[in-house]
């Protein structure tokens, strides 16, 4: 199996005063087969329920999927690994239901999760909202997640319309059903894995994360200096990035990289800028 190198960066944003992002990082050693696990989660609202969302979120998720790697052999099959994301998942959406309801002068205690484990050299990736995982092969970046958003119309000012919301639709703490959405692949030597929040993909154009993700040295470089960039075009938002080197990585020349494809990933960047940004749990909004 590759070894693996990993860094990560949380920063609140210029227009924030507090970080409502959670991130979790383990890397090998602690359990046998597996070479990492990564979390990234966002808290929907402001406010202490946003904070909450997120930690519980991320701490909820690792202590059940820990729980599920001490008692079955993740060697025999990477599927142990999977279930232990979805289930652990599930358990965070609970808990923070049970929250809301414990607390309900607390509003929109919600977040996005987007978790990723690494086992023989297997990809298994859980996501539930729009916190993203992308990988980098041979020069490309893929998003390997779906954002589960919604636009809405905003309603009208003057009699006119003015301009679209999104909702996240699927997410931890939004409804009391919650079926992640799971995904499984190979990976290979050199590649590169990255999990962030929607503060880093709607600043930030697919381009520019493939660039900074190509020419630095090293995991925990790129993952700060992908925050700093997301800062440097605005920081509209909490920015929190992981970024998993697998195997042995050569960072390549400035002049050298090839210019990024800019698929259907550019579509969440370009809501920032088109519509105004008002993240909310979808369940409220429509009660609305």
């Amino acid at each position: 199996m590759a070894h693996i190198t990993f860094g990560a960066c949380s920063d609140a944003g210029r227009r924030n005063s507090t970080n409502h992002d959670a991130v979790f990082t383990l890397g090998a050693g602690e359990y046998e087969h597996l070479q990492g696990l990564f979390i990234v989660s966002d808290g929907m609202g402001k406010g202490l329920g946003s904070c909450t969302a997120s930690k519980l979120t991320v701490q909820t998720l690792s202590c059940l999927l820990q729980s599920v790697l001490e008692q079955y052999d993740l060697g025999a099959s990477t599927k142990v690994l999977a279930y232990g994301i979805r289930e652990g998942m599930i358990e965070a959406n609970r808990t923070l239901i049970e929250k809301k309801r414990e607390f309900a002068n607390i509003d929109l205690m919600g977040a996005t999760c987007v978790a990723v484990g690494i086992s023989q050299n297997t990809l298994v990736v859980g996501n539930a909202g729009d916190s993203r995982a992308y990988l980098l092969h041979e020069g490309e970046l893929r998003q390997i997640t779906r954002d589960h958003i919604r636009l809405m119309p905003e309603g009208k000012r003057q009699g006119k319309q003015s301009g679209f919301t999104y909702i996240v639709a699927k997410g931890i703490g939004i409804s009391p059903e919650l079926e992640p959405e799971m995904e499984m692949m190979q990976i290979e030597e050199g590649d590169v894995i990255l999990l962030c929040s929607d503060g880093l993909t709607g600043m930030v154009k697919d381009s520019e994360i493939t660039q900074i993700l190509e020419t630095t040295r090293t995991p925990q470089e790129a993952a700060s200096t992908l925050v700093e960039c997301a800062n440097q075009h605005g920081g509209a938002d909490n920015i929190s990035t992981i970024v998993v080197h697998y195997g042995t990585y050569t960072p390549k020349p400035r002049n050298q990289v090839s210019s990024a494809k800019e698929p259907d990933t550019q579509e969440r960047g370009t809501l920032f800028s088109l519509f105004k940004k008002r993240r909310s749990i979808g369940a409220q909004e429509r009660k609305s």
